[in-house]
């Protein structure tokens, strides 16, 4: 059963039995004045008739007072009077039905009611004197107090009944709008948690207990929804960090692939170099030859170049900092990075202004600008163009490098692509963070980048725009500042 029909049920019954007894007290109290007032009238009555009759005991005798009180009813209103001996078993007399009457209706005992065998509301009075032994009886019918006992029964069950109804009608229109209607609001409001609609609000304008649940669920809902997003954010998150790390882990087995090759390719690359050596010091060989034997050698050689690069780039070693002119990494860079730029269509460009030593790791270096360069190349259409320039400055570091102003070699690697989002500009230095698709980064690049560079005591300004590309500068302490 329902809440509400509960409420309205025990209240409808409480309203009936309440109402019920006090109806049942108002028709006792309505009884008890009723015969009240009979008595009261009874006694009136009784008064005149006790004086008529002692006065005409005395002038005329027992019957003369006989038929003054006779006279003295009024049948039509259902009242009869008549002169009665004490005495009981008197003849002509009708003695009272209750023997101890007589001795309570003896002079100065007042009046006495009863109830008769034939319905009838009796009342006696005594008469003394000469007419001592005799008494005045006042009988009226009862049926006036049947009447009245039923109609107050009537009326008062009837005041009962309206009222019940009444209650019952207010009680269960309360209770629709204070109990009935929230509670399926808040029912609605459970299903639909459960149904994971956390959006879903009860909007109970209520000030009670009910609409401090209501505030409360609406709450919860709320905190729900944001634990629940949270934790998808954060499940997407470690899914793109497990993705990253295993592209990562490919990454470094290549990266051992690749030096495991570039050892292999060293034998026969001094194979190739020597015997073109040969060819080319072999003075019996023709001039075309000779020449052929020569270009052979120079591109051994820059193989081999190469590839000590590439071993260099890829050995791992305690930062072992040193005077370092960055121009020169920066040639070396672009040496390493041409052939990449050539397949994808683009150019790199080299611009010195200053003679700009630093006092540096030289390969930690070059990783820097190797993982700018790379991510410049991604950044160009085809057909791009990206510039490295290589300058002297005097500068105030960030507020969050800290410092006075000083001397710091730059070295810019700008590209003219779509550039950065605004979104993305304030996390592209967080580890794992690309925006490159699957297999194409690890989103460590600048983020290495920028370790090695603190690392240096400098740091990377990022200029961007979108549809204009981006210039990443890299300050480093000029030689005499570190």
């Amino acid at each position: 059963m329902k809440l509400a029909r509960k409420f309205l049920l025990a209240m409808s019954a409480a309203a009936f039995l309440v109402l019920g007894v006090a109806a049942w007290f108002a028709a006792r109290d309505e009884m008890l004045l009723f015969q009240d007032d009979v008595r009261h009238d009874h006694g009136l009555l009784a008064d005149a008739l006790v004086r008529v009759a002692q006065n005409a005991w005395k002038h005329g005798g027992a019957g003369t007072a006989a038929s003054e009180v006779i006279s003295a009813g009024s049948p039509a209103l259902g009242v009869h009077t008549r002169l009665v001996s004490l005495a009981p078993g008197a003849s002509g007399t009708e003695a009272p039905m209750d023997p101890g009457l007589a001795r309570t209706a003896q002079p100065g005992g007042g009046v006495y009611a009863v109830t008769a065998r034939d319905d009838r509301l009796v009342s006696y009075a005594a008469l003394d004197g000469p007419a001592s032994g005799w008494a005045v009886e006042i009988a009226e019918s009862a049926a006036d107090r049947g009447r009245l006992a039923r109609s107050l029964v009537v009326r008062f069950a009837a005041l009962t009944v309206a009222l019940a109804v009444a209650f019952a009608l207010v009680t269960m229109f309360l209770g629709g709008r204070i109990i009935g209607r929230p509670m399926k609001l808040l029912v609605a409001h459970a299903r639909s948690v459960g149904r994971g609609e956390l959006g879903h609000r009860t909007a109970l304008a209520q000030r009670d207990e009910l609409g401090e649940l209501a505030a409360e669920l609406d709450l919860m809902s709320e905190r729900i929804a944001q634990a629940t997003a949270r934790a998808a954010a954060e499940g997407e998150k470690r899914l793109a960090a497990l993705q990253q790390l295993r592209h990562a882990d490919r990454l470094t087995t290549v990266g051992k692939l690749a030096s495991g090759m570039a050892h292999e390719l060293g034998t026969p690359l001094n194979v190739v170099h020597g015997r073109a050596r040969l060819i080319e010091d072999d003075g019996g060989a023709s001039p075309e030859s000779r020449r052929s034997a020569r270009i052979i050698v120079e591109q051994a050689e820059r193989m081999t170049a190469l590839i000590r690069r590439l071993l260099d780039f890829a050995r791992r070693g305690a930062p072992k900092k040193e005077s370092t002119d960055l121009a020169g990494i920066a040639r070396r860079c672009i040496g390493l990075l041409q052939p990449l730029a050539r397949k994808r269509g683009a150019s790199l460009e080299l611009t010195v202004v200053d003679d700009c030593c630093a006092l540096v790791d030289p390969s930690a270096v070059e990783q820097v600008l190797t993982n700018l360069v790379m991510n410049a190349l991604h950044a160009s259409p085809g057909g791009g163009v990206v510039e490295m320039a290589v300058t002297a400055t005097r500068t105030t570091p960030p507020p969050d490098v800290g410092g006075p102003e000083a001397s710091y070699q730059r070295v810019l690697v700008g590209d003219h692509g779509a550039g950065i989002d605004p979104v993305h500009l304030e996390h592209i230095f967080e580890p794992f963070f690309t925006t490159k698709g699957v297999g194409e980064g690890t989103g460590l690049g600048l983020s290495v980048a920028w370790g090695i560079v603190r690392d240096h005591g400098g740091w990377i300004a990022v200029e961007t725009a979108p549809g204009e590309g981006s210039r990443f500068s890299v300050y480093l302490p000029a030689e005499e500042s570190a």
